[in-house]
């Protein structure tokens, strides 16, 4: 898989990460909830437990046997309620770690994604000044090897257009230079010797050495028009 591929795949797992972070706060929200409650009814239970005790020390209320009871399932309940609280914040810590975890990757992620946003953004501009050198850089920076690669391509043929532009078997040649040549030559050979001719002077519009109008007018000449 290439690296593109491989960038791609990362940033799909953003909407994703977002999506569980979501649920993890959530739950989250509702085991703080249940861990106050078990703190709550902790509490009830010690304040319970304190009355219980006083009405044992008070005498003709309630009999011992029943004061007993009641104590030992006001305790029961304390002990209950006090692990439940301790596993409850034990949890939320856990799932506390996990959401802030998540949290951090999302944000490196979305950091990156906006780098590689701006780095493509640089290097097309880069291109369009014809910066190729930089924009080179800046796409290999990024690991687009194969955006690199058109790039290099793309100066190489810019460099051979100036290349026969300027230059013919060692000699500086102008554009009306050349173009009388096409003519000189146009006017020996015949029909087939027209027909290569057109297609160098085709050839020469692609590369830009000649606009429209030159085209039609040269071509004139050689039909003999």
């Amino acid at each position: 898989m290439s690296n593109r591929h491989l960038v791609e795949k990362l940033f799909e797992s953003i909407p994703r990460l977002k999506a569980e972070v979501k649920v993890k706060e959530k739950i989250l929200d509702k085991q703080i909830q249940r861990y106050t409650n078990h703190q709550n009814y902790m509490s009830l239970g010690i304040v319970l437990g304190l009355i219980a005790i006083f009405l044992a020390f008070t005498e003709g209320i309630i009999s011992g046997g029943l004061i007993d009871f009641l104590v030992l399932v006001l305790v029961l309940f304390i002990i209950y309620a006090f692990l439940k609280t301790l596993k409850d914040k034990d949890y939320n810590r856990r799932l506390l770690k996990e959401v802030k975890k998540q949290k951090e990757e999302i944000k490196a992620l979305e950091n990156k994604k906006n780098r590689i946003s701006s780095g493509k953004a640089q290097a097309k501009v880069r291109e369009m000044a014809r910066d190729y050198d930089s924009a080179i850089e800046i796409w290999e920076s990024l690991g687009e090897i194969s955006e690199a690669a058109r790039v290099r391509k793309l100066k190489t043929e810019q460099g051979s257009v100036k290349v026969a532009q300027s230059v013919v078997q060692g000699d500086q040649v102008t554009n009306t230079e050349i173009k009388d040549s096409v003519l000189n030559r146009s006017n020996v050979g015949g029909g087939s010797s027209k027909m290569q001719e057109l297609l160098k002077l085709t050839e020469m519009k692609e590369k830009g050495l000649i606009d429209d109008d030159e085209f039609k007018q040269m071509k004139k000449e050689i039909l003999g028009k």
